[in-house]
Parts: C-alpha cells; structure tokens; sequence
C-alpha cells in the first residue's frame, strides 16, 4: 500500500487507494533487496534462528531417536531420564544438568553419556557446553512426543 501512496495511485478527490500489481512488485523486490543485503543478511539470520528454534520435522527426529535406542538396549531408559531431567529446565536458565551427575545418578562413563546424547545434540534439542540445557525446540519436541509418540520412553 506505501507504494500506492508514493506512487498517488488514487482516486482524484484521494479518498482511495488503489493498489496495483506494479506497486505489490515493487514492494516485493525493494523488501527482497533489503533482506538478503550484505550489511544486514536478514535472510542468514532468519535461516539460523529456524534451525535453531523451530521444530519442523518432528517424525524424522523420532525415527533418528528410535533407532539410536534400538541400538543399546539401555540406552532407552537413560534417554527417558535425561530426557525428563532436561525438562525440568527453562532453555534460557543459568541452570545446567550436569556430565558428572548424570554419570554419577545412571553409573555409566561419560563417553556412554556422550553417546546416548548425540541425537539430542544433533537436532538442536539440547545445548552441550559445561553442562547441558533444553532448546525451545526440545520443549516442542517434548509436546510432539505426548501427542503422537507417547509410547517412545515407555
């Protein structure tokens, strides 16, 4: 519609605007220059947040999951646990599930922990660094998981 206004694309007494196909163009192309300019890189950062924050593939991460635990018979309980404990924290907390409880409360190596932790960290669903915290995209995969895959830690 700016473009309409600039361009007096109007009734003569300017009591309607009229927009037309060359100003919705316009529009499209000037909002297209500034979100991929070099300076700004919108378009980047709005590609990065994505992946970091919204959940779009929910049945495929399941599947990765459910074949990570089908391999190591146990590895299932010590997901469904970590996987509850990471619940419990808010993703912008100072609060951290920490390598060595979890070593500690499960009695396994860190390297077992690693392992079994890996699809998490692969799909952005936890943040591994001095300790590890929920994404908002585990919150959301958390609410897929009781609406479609309640089965998955039972």
């Amino acid at each position: 519609m700016a473009a309409a206004v600039i361009d007096l694309s109007s009734s003569d007494d300017f009591e309607t605007i009229t927009v037309k196909e060359k100003h919705v163009l316009f529009m499209e192309e000037e909002l297209d220059t500034w979100y991929s300019a070099g300076n700004c890189q919108l378009d980047a950062h709005a590609s990065q947040y994505e992946k970091e924050n919204v959940l779009s593939d929910e049945a495929v991460i399941c599947e990765r999951l459910v074949s990570h635990i089908k391999q190591v018979e146990e590895r299932k309980e010590r997901l469904a646990f970590i996987f509850e404990e990471l619940m419990r924290l808010k993703p912008d907390s100072k609060e951290k599930l920490s390598q060595a409880y979890l070593k500690d409360y499960l009695g396994v190596s860190r390297m077992t922990i690693f392992d079994d932790i890996q699809p998490l960290i692969a799909n952005r669903l936890m943040i591994s660094s001095r300790g590890y915290l929920p994404t908002t995209k585990l919150i959301q995969f958390n609410h897929y998981l009781r609406e479609q895959r309640i089965d998955l830690f039972l």
